[in-house]
């Protein structure tokens, strides 16, 4: 008995669940939310009623069923007519609506009663304004008229204003970073240069209006820079796009947001943490450019300061990698202009004195360079050198203390 039971309030609560009142036409719809009545009714949102219906659809239909409408502006109910249709065939209004369905004509039995509400929801006014301002927010307010929708609780009649349901779609201009806040008070970011705040305010997700456009002149700065690493023209010099051979020159440039009056630049190891580990510092340039020497990782940092408003920033960009000092020596060379390995070139990182000289096996110097992007081409005073074996002597020191090199070996000359 009792899984009958159970079973019979189961199949009576999806049956529930199945019938409801329906809307044509409508661009929205929400529920009530009644104080005392156990379930809720749907809300059908309109933007023009010309358009629109409504309709009942019955739990359990009777054979032949009558429905008698009924119709509610003020908290009472006046039946408006009855037949055998479910579709309510006058032109809707706002209010809200009720149908009776009765089995065994006008005064037979009710066997079901269901309720919806319609309206138009108008948005008045919507004005926005800047409560507090400091270097990172701007707080705004949002005041917001819209037109009363009243329906009534269906236990008691007491009236209940219908609570709009807004989204807030806030534009800054200019702000291309700018993520909308959906809030009707938000902190927005405080503008780097005369900006424009406006809302467009959307009711019920399809009615929508436009806030006032307030305006505010800069407060925040922010910091920014690029910085361009000079290339060198030798092939043979070792480099990454995330690690040079010293020295790397490289070419800073402001690129901040906001009326900026100081600006200081600090170049830093970063593994030295503190003061210690900085090596450098420029101020009130707005190009500057800086010569990392020793291996290690650097970075570059921006503070800027606008002395009206006291707001700061600072930005440190990518770090700079500068690798020790390394020769790589070829034991041959194929100097045929073939356009591969015409050149005895040695391959080098980071090498701050350098001399290479030559010899034939005679001990006859055949060519000198003190530049290690500079190579052998296989002559000698202007004419092809014999194939053979030649001996190279190497010095080289890097940029860091005690990096020294002696190199000496021998070279094939391969035609």
């Amino acid at each position: 008995m009792k899984l009958y039971t159970l079973l019979a309030i189961l199949l009576f609560s999806n049956a529930l669940l199945s019938a409801q009142m329906q809307a044509t036409g409508n661009n929205s719809e929400t529920e009530t939310k009644y104080t005392t009545h156990p379930t809720q009714d749907p809300v059908f949102l309109y933007s023009n009623l010309s358009t629109g219906g409504i309709s009942v659809s019955p739990i359990n239909p009777p054979a032949v069923p009558t429905y008698v409408w009924y119709t509610n502006t003020n908290g009472v109910w006046k039946e408006e007519y009855s037949n055998n249709s479910p579709v309510y065939n006058q032109d809707i209004e706002e209010g809200g609506y009720k149908v009776e369905i009765l089995e065994g004509g006008e005064t037979g039995t009710i066997t079901e009663t269901h309720h919806c509400w319609v309206f138009v929801p108008v948005i008045e006014s919507v004005d926005i304004d800047s409560t507090s301002t400091s270097c990172e927010y701007v707080r705004m307010k949002t005041d917001i008229v819209s037109k009363n929708l009243t329906y009534y609780d269906i236990t008691t009649s007491a009236a209940i204003n219908l609570e709009y349901e807004y989204t807030y779609n806030w534009t800054i201009t200019p702000n291309d970073d700018f993520e909308n806040v959906d809030e009707p008070n938000p902190a927005l970011p405080a503008p780097v240069e005369k900006t424009s705040y406006a809302l467009n305010l959307e009711a019920f997700n399809f009615y929508t209006l436009n806030s006032n456009t307030i305006e505010i002149e800069e407060i925040a700065v922010k910091a920014e820079y690029k910085a361009t690493v000079s290339e060198r023209d030798y092939e043979n010099e070792i480099s990454s796009s995330d690690s040079y051979s010293a020295p790397v020159l490289v070419n800073f440039e402001d690129i901040s947001k906001g009326s900026i009056d100081d600006r200081e630049w600090v170049y830093y190891n970063t593994q030295i943490e503190g003061p210690e580990g900085e090596i450098g510092a420029d101020y009130d340039i707005l190009k500057p450019n800086y010569v990392f020497s020793e291996a290690g990782t650097y970075n570059a940092r921006l503070s800027i300061l606008n002395r009206t408003t006291g707001c700061t920033d600072t930005h440190s960009g990518t770090e700079i990698k500068v690798i020790e000092m390394s020769i790589e020596v070829p034991n041959a060379f194929t100097p045929n202009d073939d356009g591969t390995h015409d050149i005895f070139l040695v391959q080098y990182k980071s090498i701050e004195k350098f001399r290479m000289v030559i010899l034939n096996r005679w001990g006859r110097k055949v060519y000198e360079t003190n530049n290690p992007g500079e190579g052998w081409n296989g002559k000698i005073k202007g004419r092809k050198a014999s194939e053979g074996v030649y001996f190279y002597y190497i010095t080289a020191e890097g940029f860091n203390k005690d990096e020294k090199k002696k190199l000496e070996g021998a070279i094939h000359l391969i035609r």
